[in-house]
């Protein structure tokens, strides 16, 4: 074991080697402003893993380039505007937005895949607690089931079109 009071300087153009473990009590600063552009370039480049206790500040972009999934423990907070460049996967309760609610928007098609039957107003693939504003057609393929009063068309009736019978039951007397 070596023991340095002082300053130890390394200089020149050739590499230094240290073996075994690097010890550190304070504040180790590396100089060098090398940008990184792949994992194996850089002002520091560690073969192996890295393990930290604390805190990490990136001053600038943060790759995972990996080909495995990345894990995180925590809580992922991101401010600003973040681009995922493939699929996002959520295993569990997603909240967007605040306690005001979200809105999700997108230039494609939205789909939800899940096939749950909907057997009353309050389940199904999709459910929705308020209400719903739809400025265009809809499609239902399958039986559609109001529990309440529909209103066809404006103060002026509507047009009810079909292929097969229609009944209309009125119970009201004049």
């Amino acid at each position: 074991i070596t023991t340095l009071n002082n300053n130890l300087i390394v200089s020149g153009t050739s590499s230094t080697t240290l073996g075994g473990t690097l010890g550190v009590t304070g504040i180790t600063t590396v100089s060098n402003s090398t940008t990184s552009a792949t994992s194996s370039d850089g002002a520091l480049i560690v073969a192996g893993g890295v393990g930290i206790a604390e805190n990490v500040y990136i001053g600038g972009t943060l790759n995972v380039d990996s080909p495995n999934a990345t894990t995180l423990g925590g809580i992922l907070g991101v401010t600003g505007n973040t681009t995922l460049g493939g699929t996002l996967d959520v295993d569990g309760i997603s909240t967007l937005g605040a306690t005001t609610g979200a809105t999700v928007s997108t230039d494609g098609v939205v789909r939800i895949i899940n096939s749950t039957t909907s057997l009353n107003s309050s389940d199904g693939a999709l459910s929705v607690a308020g209400g719903v504003g739809i400025v265009k057609d809809v499609n239902i393929g399958g039986t559609l089931d109001v529990d309440g009063i529909s209103t066809l068309g404006a103060t002026t009736g509507a047009t009810v079109s079909t292929d097969g019978v229609v009944r209309i039951i009125n119970s009201t007397t004049s």
